[in-house]
């Protein structure tokens, strides 16, 4: 949190602790300042320890998120904290955690390089679905689907037939 402005280090802690307490969709705009201070709160705790923090904080908002919906990609896992730093409806400039949580989505999700995220352009794909992977290995899908799940790379995947597609 050294060397960002106060309100950049108040609203990081605020999204993110918004969105693990009420949800990656949470609505924001009915929130009473008790609720934002809540949140605050749980932000702060997670910030304090750094980008791990940070980051284990992320991993639980896009599990409770990919619980309940089908994957979406990141607007979809990380709701009202990827609309605040991708859409950038506010003026302010969010700040050092807009590079913590691009290096995250980066890390964990299939991004495409050239990919303008959070204003920086990603440059390298370290994910995959085994659609892209399909495409740059030159495998069809139900073969690559097939050897993932058989190898053990594709947790708890399901061998797909051509029927599936």
């Amino acid at each position: 949190m050294g060397g960002q402005r106060i309100d950049q280090a108040a609203r990081a802690c605020e999204m993110l602790g918004v969105c693990r307490i009420r949800g990656a969709h949470a609505d924001i705009d009915d929130l009473t300042m008790q609720q934002w201070d809540e949140a605050g709160v749980v932000g702060m705790d997670a910030v304090s320890q750094g980008p791990e923090g940070i980051y284990r904080i992320l991993e639980d908002i896009v599990r409770e998120t990919t619980i309940e919906k089908r994957w979406g990609g990141a607007p979809s896992a990380l709701g009202r904290i990827y609309d605040w730093l991708q859409l950038k409806k506010s003026k302010q400039d969010p700040g050092p955690i807009q590079d913590v949580v691009r290096n995250f989505v980066v890390d964990h999700m299939p991004i495409e390089p050239g990919t303008v995220l959070f204003g920086g352009t990603v440059l390298k794909r370290k994910r995959h679905t085994v659609a892209t992977l399909s495409k740059v290995s030159r495998l069809h899908q139900i073969t690559l689907n097939r050897a993932l799940v058989i190898t053990g790379l594709l947790a708890d995947g399901k061998v797909f037939r051509r029927k599936d597609l």
